[in-house]
């Protein structure tokens, strides 16, 4: 669902309940959502909460409350003079879809140090693909399953209770898993199509991702082998997914009907983002 704001010069608007000012409209240089240095229309947004500054124009990025909202038009217009006083007829445009280009309120050293477990648990299987007959059961270790289900207790329970902490699985996972390398967490952090959510509260009985990946993903939830589980956020639950089976859950992303499932990446300014349910990722 794609929203828009426009916010005239001289006033305050609210962008999903953050107060943002409009000022000071005016051709100047800016930056665009991918650092490139543009020059055009801008104008100065003031968020009235933390008093924070910052010049955009047409291709800006701003992030609001964990939502990236994007500048689509920047308009100058004159000073209008009447006999009521002086009026401001520049204006700026923002939008933002519900659903798509939405970061996640997580610290991306805590994603880092949880992901380098999470490959010294499946090293086996990191770079090489195993017999499409074992991916039903490939990193889902035995110590872990029991954990497992109280981190996700909706796929498991017929009555759903509070989800446990995922800390407490997390060092349930350290205690079997030696700690990994930084450098390869660093790489695969930032691989394209590397970091899965699924919406939790959107699955269905679709079974699309379940088949479209010959059951590397489980049937009840569609969720990802829980080695590879990195955080949980809300409904959201975000896994690691090893290169040899990105093309089949891409598949399975934008075919299955209730856009539950995302790619997730790492923007410009090291936040995690996600791509769009049930948009490719390739």
């Amino acid at each position: 669902m794609l929203i828009k704001e426009t916010i005239t010069e001289t006033t305050v608007g609210s962008l999903q309940g953050a107060q943002v000012a409009a000022a000071n409209g005016m051709e100047s240089n800016y930056e665009s959502h991918n650092g490139q240095v543009m020059y055009g229309p801008t104008m100065l947004l003031v968020f009235l909460e933390d008093e924070e500054q910052i010049r955009v124009g047409k291709g800006s990025s701003v992030h609001v409350a964990g939502r990236i909202w994007h500048v689509t038009k920047v308009k100058l217009g004159p000073v209008v003079e009447n006999q009521l006083g002086s009026f401001a007829t520049s204006e700026i445009e923002l939008s933002t879809d519900l659903r798509k280009c939405q970061s996640l309120a997580v610290d991306l050293s805590e994603i880092l140090e949880s992901l380098t477990y999470v490959l010294a648990l499946c090293k086996q299987w990191i770079h090489r693909e195993p017999d499409i007959e074992d991916l039903a059961t490939v990193y889902r270790t035995a110590a872990l399953a029991e954990i497992a289900a109280e981190v996700v207790p909706e796929a498991y329970r017929a009555q759903p209770r509070r989800p446990m902490i995922l800390k407490n699985f997390l060092d349930r996972r350290r205690s079997v898993s030696p700690l990994g390398q930084a450098s390869l967490a660093e790489s695969e952090l930032h691989r394209s199509c590397s970091l899965h959510l699924v919406d939790l509260a959107g699955v269905t009985d679709d079974d699309m991702v379940f088949e479209m990946t010959d059951h590397y993903f489980g049937q009840n939830y569609e969720l990802a082998p829980w080695d590879t589980w990195v955080w949980r956020e809300g409904n959201y639950l975000v896994s690691w997914v090893p290169v040899w089976m990105k093309e089949r859950l891409n598949t399975g992303i934008v075919s299955e009907s209730a856009g539950a499932h995302s790619w997730l990446r790492v923007n410009y300014d090291n936040r995690l983002e996600i791509v769009g349910f049930s948009e490719s990722g390739l």
